[in-house]
């Protein structure tokens, strides 16, 4: 990848950067019905958007085309993202604007701010804050009037996304088995308490009450299968054994999904963990997406948590042995077949880019 020459880059004040900034103005997304309206909450996930609400007053609504500073939230503070149409914000996020600002300079922007915000260490303790931001700084491309080059930065996103585009035309054209479905009329249906031989709540108490360590922190989150940041357990009290299946019960966005983890972990308490002698992790991607699949009918949400009685009665459909056990094998099989194939896939992509 070709490294940007930000040597004559000049260092601007975020405060100062934008000619407006204001927060976000919901602060319980949960009372909001569905509609049409993206809700954009503290998760870099979706670009942010975590569902569709009504705002029948517009009251909560901000203006789009800006960029939203996530200063707390499960993992992602300190990031950003580009908003260019309306929505309704968490109050969580500083939205900023500038007259020049638009769809190429924003995203460009957003790196930027991405990368810039990296020396100021914002965790779980150290929030993003009116104070933090008034000492944020974000270095940017400039003019020879020393002020920030928003056509340079224009400019190079279009060539940017142009190269992306043609990217995705190569891999079109990587040849590729018709999409079909799978058969599963012959699977069984399982409780998922029965299903597993052990199954424990995650017993960490929020990743900002650790210190950085080696150790990785999984919240109830399935962007970055989970991973929020490296922890200290000296004593190893609060880490969990890997090879298990984290299902997520609470959390932002993320209600009802489920993740792999191989290695060992501290991991939320919001997260129920699932241990099985056979599982490993071919096996254990395949159980993954069928619990995604399965959880569709339970409607997860912010209301409606996954823990208690629902969590007793869920069930998820497996394939299953003439025994009627779960078909452990054919989950291993099956996920090495598909595995195997996708690399080979990304093999041709690679000689069809060079070539």
């Amino acid at each position: 990848m070709k490294r940007i020459d930000t040597s004559s880059w000049g260092e601007f004040r975020v405060v100062d950067f934008f000619e407006r900034m204001e927060h976000g103005k919901c602060g319980n997304v949960g009372m909001l019905a569905d509609g049409s309206l993206p809700y954009v909450g503290t998760s870099t996930l979706n670009n942010g958007r975590l569902r569709y609400v009504e705002d029948p007053d517009g009251s909560l609504t901000s203006d789009g085309n800006c960029i939203a500073l996530i200063c707390d939230g499960n993992g992602s503070i300190g990031r950003n993202t580009y908003q260019a149409d309306p929505f309704v914000g968490s109050v969580k996020l500083m939205l900023g604007y500038h007259s020049r600002l638009n769809v190429w300079n924003g995203l460009f922007l957003v790196a930027c701010l991405d990368k810039s915000v990296d020396v100021f260490g914002y965790n779980f303790a150290w929030k993003r804050s009116a104070d933090t931001l008034k000492a944020e700084t974000v270095r940017l491309p400039i003019t020879l009037a020393g002020e920030p080059d928003w056509g340079f930065m224009e400019t190079f996103m279009r060539e940017t996304m142009d190269k992306r585009e043609h990217a995705l035309a190569v891999l079109s054209a990587v040849p590729d088995k018709p999409a079909h479905a799978v058969d599963t009329t012959e699977w069984l249906e399982f409780k998922v308490t029965d299903l597993f031989t052990k199954i424990i709540r995650g017993n960490g108490t929020g990743a900002g009450s650790f210190l950085d360590g080696d150790v990785p922190y999984i919240a109830a989150s399935y962007a970055n299968n989970g991973y929020v940041r490296g922890v200290q357990d000296e004593d190893g009290s609060l880490t969990s054994e890997g090879n298990c299946i984290a299902m997520i019960c609470n959390g932002n966005g993320g209600v009802g999904r489920n993740t792999y983890q191989a290695t060992p972990f501290v991991g939320s308490g919001d997260l129920q963990l699932g241990y099985h002698p056979r599982l490993n992790e071919l096996n254990g991607l395949f159980l993954v997406a069928c619990l995604d699949k399965s959880v569709e009918r339970y409607n997860y949400s912010f209301s409606w948590k996954r823990n208690g009685t629902v969590f007793q009665d869920e069930t998820v459909f497996l394939p299953a042995t003439s025994s009627g056990e779960p078909d452990w094998e054919y989950m291993e099989t099956t996920m090495r077949t598909i595995i195997a194939e996708r690399n080979a896939a990304l093999d041709r992509l690679v000689m069809l880019e060079v070539g």
